[in-house]
């Protein structure tokens, strides 16, 4: 995030005031010449020699303002408030950003990490927003699913991933978000009153 960012500038504002910054650099060469709309005016030798130091200042001044600083980037600090097994299979997960930027979840893996060899429930017809087949994977296999799903910061967010599977699982719940963090939790798809 660069300074004027930060600082509320819009980008077209930004780029005014930079393009602005070079035509007074080269307002020492240019005396006397349109450019576009701009009309360069003619200058007495001493404004010459002054703007010779003052043009590049600025331009180096507006630089400073619109390149991004990593010192200045937006911090995001998810935490996975709780991810748990509904009665009807799906996994119900629950996501905060402490952060100050919004952060965008760019994919949800599911691993298989136990089979527990029952077929419980019947295979939901889901409703949620992320459904991901799972009756085709061994233990250790993963599936993934590539999403979009954007949380704003200082917000918690609630969302609902159907595995379409019947059988008795424990799975791996893996959520990667676009700045490389990852959320982790085993989570068992299989009800509290089943006999093990």
């Amino acid at each position: 995030m660069s300074i004027a960012q930060r600082a509320g500038l819009p980008e077209a504002f930004q780029t005014t005031l930079l393009i602005l910054a070079v035509v007074l650099a080269l307002t020492p060469y240019l005396a006397d010449v349109s450019i576009g709309i701009l009309k360069v005016p003619r200058l007495t030798s001493g404004q010459r020699r002054s703007m010779k130091i003052v043009g590049p200042l600025t331009v180096l001044f507006m630089l400073l303002l619109v390149v991004p600083w990593p010192a200045l980037a937006p911090v995001s600090k998810l935490r996975l408030l709780a991810a748990d097994a509904t009665d009807t299979g799906e996994i119900d997960v629950a996501i905060k950003n402490d952060g100050t930027s919004a952060v965008l979840l760019t994919r949800l893996e599911i691993e298989v990490l136990r089979d527990r060899g029952l077929r419980l429930r019947p295979v939901l017809a889901p409703t949620a927003a992320y459904r991901l087949r799972m009756d085709d994977l061994a233990a250790g296999s993963k599936r993934a699913l590539t999403m979009r799903h954007l949380l704003p910061p200082s917000t918690t967010e609630r969302f609902v991933i159907a595995p379409m599977t019947n059988r008795a699982l424990d799975v791996r719940l893996l959520l990667y978000s676009a700045d490389g963090g990852v959320l982790s939790a085993d989570v068992r798809l299989w009800p509290a009153h089943a006999p093990f």
